[in-house]
């Protein structure tokens, strides 16, 4: 999508890269070794607090349990998604996090032909379409 990125191995890493360098956005996954993404998310709401400066960030987790989204909003992330993730879906977060960003804002399981994102019980199973988006286009893969 063009965006520059910097992958962290662990929540430590996370916290250190986003106190120590310049971000417009931080994907913040929730399960990671050494520091969970919440724990590092709220070190960096208190480090915030001191320069009065704030970076949107998203959680990023395989977690979609009904109070998993609060639990993160509480925690001081800006917003949540969860995985599977589309290149469709991380382009609309990333749209709603960055105003300005240049990417196009959708809303998440809306069509023209279902616009309130309403699947029957004659629901398709598997959709070419939306595999071939999961993996970027990627049609050999």
């Amino acid at each position: 999508m063009g965006h520059s990125v910097a992958v962290a191995n662990n929540g430590c890493e996370a916290l250190k890269l986003s106190l120590t360098q310049s971000f417009d956005l931080v994907f913040m996954d929730i399960q990671m070794p050494e520091m969970d993404g919440i724990t590092a998310t709220r070190h960096l709401r208190e480090a915030e607090g001191a320069t009065h400066a704030r970076v949107p960030v998203i959680a990023m987790t395989a977690h979609a349990l009904k109070g998993d989204r609060e639990g993160c909003i509480e925690a001081g992330m800006d917003g949540y998604i969860s995985k599977p993730i589309s290149a469709g879906r991380l382009e609309s977060a990333i749209a709603l996090a960055v105003p300005g960003s240049g990417m196009r804002c959708t809303v998440e399981g809306s069509s023209a032909a279902d616009p309130n994102g309403l699947r029957g019980s004659d629901a398709t199973v598997w959709d070419a379409g939306e595999a071939q988006e999961r993996l970027g286009g990627d049609v050999h893969l």
